[in-house]
């Protein structure tokens, strides 16, 4: 199961293989966006809050163990918090998109899949990122891709 760094460090390959600029980057132990990158031809920023799967606290009682379901639910739900308060700032310019990572998992998917139509109306993003070696990240429109 990934962790949250394990995520944000498999986005930032994704996207600096695609040519966008990293301005951004937190790690757990860190405050703030996760991470912040920009498109080099539009200036289009997208803002990424990121959840793992397991806890990335080592010594941690969930600590390399997927979270139940239960706790996933809470970490989606977070997520989605998170990335409407990102489009709340003042920061956040017209063109810019907030948007979610989170492991690619059939619970993960569970949980987005009933707020699919949501998501689309706010203008949230949501990549998954899947633990393949290396990490695959595909950008999720809600549908079974």
């Amino acid at each position: 199961m990934l962790t949250e760094d394990q995520i944000v460090t498999a986005l930032h390959a994704h996207f600096t293989k695609e040519g966008y600029n990293v301005e951004g980057l937190c790690n757990t132990t860190q405050h703030g966006v996760d991470m912040q990158v920009r498109c080099p031809t539009s200036g289009r920023r997208i803002f990424i809050e990121a959840k793992g799967g397991t806890s990335s606290r080592k010594g941690s009682a969930r600590h390399g163990k997927d979270f139940t379901p239960t706790v996933v639910f809470q970490r989606v739900a977070k997520a989605i918090y998170t990335a409407m308060e990102l489009q709340s700032s003042q920061n956040f310019r017209s063109g810019d998109m907030a948007a979610i990572a989170l492991p690619d998992t059939p619970v993960f998917r569970k949980h987005l899949s009933r707020v699919a139509a949501g998501l689309n109306k706010l203008g949230i993003g949501v990549y998954l990122v899947a633990e393949t070696d290396p990490p695959t990240v595909l950008f999720w429109n809600g549908t079974a891709n």
